[in-house]
């Protein structure tokens, strides 16, 4: 949040443009399989969602609450990993369209 505090501050200083991509949990595979690690999908957060969605197994274990909603429950965000690209091509192109600098969640 700091580093995002200077940029737009230097933004705003130097008349500049900037967009922010804001996404921390990235998710899925390579469609084509070419890309990646084989990982153990037993101890991963979204297998083991599934799983204890569909009562394979008894419960899911969630860490890191420190930042609650106003409802007093996690928030997690997901983004596709074969979205990540398209997402930093667009904010590539944001600034040359003349809009405002923009931070997207």
């Amino acid at each position: 949040m700091f580093a995002e505090k200077l940029i737009l501050d230097f933004v705003r200083a130097h008349h500049l443009q900037a967009v922010i991509l804001q996404y921390f949990n990235a998710c899925g595979a390579d469609v084509d399989g070419d890309l990646g690690r084989i990982i153990n999908l037993r101890r991963t957060f979204i297998p083991r969602a599934l799983m204890a969605a569909a009562g394979q197994i008894p419960h899911l274990d969630v860490f890191g609450c420190r930042l609650l909603d106003p409802r007093r429950t996690c928030i997690r965000d997901y983004v596709y990993v074969s979205d990540s690209p398209m997402a930093h091509l667009l904010a590539l192109r944001h600034p040359v369209s003349g809009r405002e600098t923009a931070v997207v969640p």
